[in-house]
């Protein structure tokens, strides 16, 4: 039995060839304000490219702490989107993002290695709208209306 279609976002560009990636993602909570991340004026979710035989959940683990210093325990299964994009590298990506729940347990700063990415905290529903990748946005419209995050 085939695997279901994603759900695609995003604006494919005519004659672009788009590198297949998988990548996972976090949303974390805190305080009713969700952790987003600004890299180049834009927000996203805190997360990014599995590396070699990582597991999506190592990979949101790496991520938070390679991005914002936090150390997180990944919870639950959110849901998965097709986004494209253009990354800051120039480069076309058809992200597979799966996009998990997370709760931070220990913040480290000293591991922060991506001094390009600042953590701001907005509501979920400022989050919704200010979100740079609408699959990004759409997983947590669907967090929000499966009551898996408070809207506050």
């Amino acid at each position: 039995m085939p695997l279901p279609a994603l759900n695609a976002y995003g604006a494919k560009v005519a004659g672009l060839t788009y590198l297949a990636r998988s990548a996972a993602y976090a949303l974390i909570v805190r305080d009713g304000r969700l952790a987003l991340m600004r890299q180049d004026g834009k927000l996203d979710l805190p997360g990014g490219g599995i590396e070699g035989d990582e597991t999506p959940q190592e990979a949101v683990v790496r991520e938070c702490r390679e991005e914002a210093g936090f150390e997180v325990a990944v919870g639950a299964f959110v849901g998965e989107v097709l986004q494209y994009f253009i990354n800051t590298d120039g480069k076309p990506y058809a992200n597979h993002a799966r996009i998990y729940l997370a709760d931070i347990v220990a913040e480290r700063p000293e591991t922060k290695v991506e001094m390009d990415h600042d953590t701001e905290w907005l509501t979920p529903v400022d989050a919704l709208l200010a979100l740079e990748k609408e699959g990004y946005a759409a997983v947590l419209l669907q967090a929000l209306r499966n009551h898996l995050i408070d809207a506050g």
